[in-house]
């Protein structure tokens, strides 16, 4: 090594905090290098680092929010990035983003009455997750349906399907204790001539 090269390599090194350089996606840090193993001219450098790193699918929307069912099952129209896979809680749903940026996906809300928590997620082919869009649907009880009154007899004839026909006890009722909660007890009513039911 002559002098000239010595003193070069000397000044090189003296620098202590040199900014990263990148190379199609090589990542070398000047004062790592000990002595040049291919020709920096001979490379193209790349506007940054982060040229070929796919973003993140940006996160689901749907077209319409259903909030409601009596039914079993629930279809919405999910938006999104073409090409993406949907999750459902965790599960593939077996469909992917369309061309025109949206696929339709069938929810399971059978079971029992009451509120059905959906978190929907697009993933890439690379494997990136978008964030979850997550929302409750609540499956409403089918006996319900056309229900003018209904009477629990909780202490009381009141008509707790909220429809107000409230009831009026007559001939002494009383209330005891039933297989849940409360129930009445009626008095034999005689009817035809004496006749005991």
């Amino acid at each position: 090594m002559d002098l000239k090269e010595k003193h070069s390599r000397q000044k090189f090194f003296e620098k202590k905090h040199l900014p990263r350089i990148y190379y199609k996606d090589v990542s070398l840090k000047q004062r790592h290098v000990d002595y040049p193993i291919f020709h920096v001219e001979d490379m193209t450098k790349t506007d940054n680092c982060e040229s070929s790193i796919i973003p993140e699918p940006q996160k689901p929307t749907l077209t319409t929010t259903p909030t409601t069912t009596k039914k079993d099952s629930v279809e919405v129209e999910v938006n999104g990035k073409v090409g993406t896979a949907v999750f459902v809680n965790g599960v593939d749903s077996g469909e992917t983003i369309d061309s025109i940026g949206k696929v339709k996906v069938t929810l399971d809300t059978s079971g029992e009455a009451g509120d059905k928590t959906f978190s929907i997620i697009l993933k890439d082919d690379a494997g990136n997750e978008s964030e979850a869009l997550t929302f409750s649907i609540t499956k409403q009880n089918t006996l319900t349906e056309g229900l003018v009154a209904h009477y629990e007899f909780e202490g009381n004839a009141n008509d707790s399907s909220g429809n107000g026909n409230h009831g009026t006890e007559h001939g002494g009722v009383s209330y005891v204790d039933g297989v849940i909660g409360k129930a009445i007890k009626l008095k034999k009513i005689i009817r035809n001539k004496g006749r005991k039911n």
